[in-house]
């Protein structure tokens, strides 16, 4: 029996909450913690070890012999680089407005069906859920409803499965937002799942792929045991990883930094002398300043959520912000339209969009001391090191 599978991103910057332009330095306790508080994407487009979410959710459909594969994405995401690569792998983008997403899925379940697929799950990728399948479809078949709704202890999933020929019901089940209560049957998922709304889901899933409680694997080779370090990573001397920790593409550890517990740093970081990261997430394009404690954290640039306090903050120094290579990232196009301008304009162009943009990378400076930032200390303490205090710098 041939299998398809409509994904969709369908949350569009700062839908139902605040924008990260609009966030106060401290962050109200119910929105602490939330995903877009710290970054204006969806979790689907987050990294995790190497790959985007979304990529994850694909390797796991992949295993489950599902062959079509169609993506529903808002057309603001439509051009991120998780999402056109994704055409590599035989996945076919679909892109509109947010509002005509429900439509353009119905599209999709009948696109499947023309392709061959009797059946079709149906997925919002804002959650991380290693799917039994062919389980699935036993039950989809069993119950002989139009639709069946994935639940697990916490309710409701968003994944559905439907017949090739109900890609209308499909459409209405996202409108009445995955509540539909006529013809529907209930598939009781029992594997591994991670609802990804908050910085302490995106942290227990990092945890949970390097403690092999999931079948996430890092995007990199295991140098160490439990040391997973991509090959285009940079590693100073005198810098340390103690594992379970990750490393991932084009990021450097300078000299006395050490890594452990845990921790993982994504693609395109910079983690400054001297600094120690335990338990730690570090996303991706993060500049991280000299003789920090960074623990038990997620950071994006210039956000950082503490998962135990439950609290946020947005930095307004030049301690952990965004490297260049994510500056370039958060505007696609507008570097292009800018290289075409020349003379005068272009120098007066450039001049004005680099001053709007977060100062990154920059020079490591001798600090007085170690800026502890740890559960057990207040949030800004320092301590004075001793003429004789050693900090491997």
């Amino acid at each position: 029996m041939r299998l398809g599978s409509v994904l969709y991103v369908k949350r569009s910057v700062g839908e139902g909450l605040p924008s990260q332009e609009a966030l106060p330095t401290e962050l109200p306790s119910d929105l602490a913690t939330a995903l877009i508080s710290l970054s204006p994407q969806p979790a689907a487009l987050l990294e995790v070890l190497g790959e985007p979410v979304l990529h994850r959710v694909v390797e796991v459909l992949r295993r489950g012999q599902v062959e079509t594969i169609f993506l529903v994405v808002d057309e603001h995401f439509r051009n991120h680089q998780a999402i056109r690569s994704l055409t590599a792998q035989r996945v076919h983008i679909l892109s509109g407005p947010a509002q005509v997403l429900p439509s353009m899925v119905e599209t999709a379940v009948k696109r499947c069906a023309d392709l061959g697929s009797q059946n079709v799950i149906v997925m919002d990728t804002s959650a991380y859920l290693e799917l039994d399948v062919n389980d699935f479809v036993q039950e989809h078949h069993k119950a002989g409803q139009k639709i069946t709704v994935a639940y697990d202890e916490g309710g409701p999933l968003h994944t559905a499965m439907v017949n090739g020929a109900d890609g209308d019901i499909a459409a209405t089940w996202m409108q009445r937002s995955f509540i539909y209560p006529q013809h529907t049957a209930r598939y009781q998922h029992r594997a591994y799942v991670n609802r990804l709304q908050t910085a302490q889901d995106l942290r227990k899933l990092a945890k949970d792929a390097l403690q092999h409680r999931c079948r996430i694997r890092p995007n990199g080779d295991e140098l160490q045991p439990g040391v997973w370090v991509a090959n285009t990573a940079h590693i100073h001397p005198s810098a340390r990883l103690t594992g379970p920790a990750y490393l991932g593409p084009n990021s450097r550890l300078r000299s006395g930094v050490m890594v452990a517990d845990c921790s993982t740093i994504e693609r395109n970081c910079i983690v400054e002398r001297g600094t120690l990261v335990n338990d730690s997430t570090i996303l991706s394009g993060t500049y991280v300043g000299v003789c920090l404690d960074l623990a038990h954290a997620v950071v994006h640039q210039n956000c950082l959520m503490d998962v135990q306090r439950n609290v946020g903050i947005e930095m307004a120094d030049s301690l952990i912000g965004a490297t260049s290579a994510s500056r370039k990232n958060l505007v696609p196009g507008l570097w292009a339209t800018v290289a075409s301008m020349s003379g005068d304009s272009l120098r007066g162009v450039r001049s004005k969009f680099r001053s709007l943009l977060p100062k990154s990378d920059p020079a490591a400076a001798v600090v007085p001391g170690r800026i502890a930032y740890s559960p057990a200390k207040s949030w800004s303490s320092l301590k004075s090191f001793s003429s004789t205090d050693s900090t491997g710098i």
